[in-house]
């Protein structure tokens, strides 16, 4: 991820991070690694959709095409708002 894509998700974080559960939207997010996954999944069932969200970004931010991957995966998920 570009830094200002960093800093812009980031910054969005707090407007969107109770719109959507992070797991609905791993199946689009091929930038991701199986344990990536599981540690959202793992998050989203034991600590809530919230820290799930976090790790999530956190995850992105760290994969080269995970700003476009995750505009594409809100869209395809019907959460345009989000993107």
């Amino acid at each position: 991820m570009q830094p200002k894509q960093r800093e812009l998700i980031t910054k969005r974080l707090q407007y969107f991070q109770h719109d959507f559960r992070p797991t609905e939207l791993l199946p689009h997010l091929t930038c991701l690694t199986g344990a990536d996954s599981e540690q959202v999944e793992c998050d989203e069932n034991n600590k809530g959709a919230t820290r799930a969200t976090w790790t999530l970004i956190d995850k992105l931010k760290r994969r080269k095409n995970g700003f476009e991957q995750f505009v594409l995966a809100v869209r395809c998920e019907g959460l345009g708002h989000i993107a």
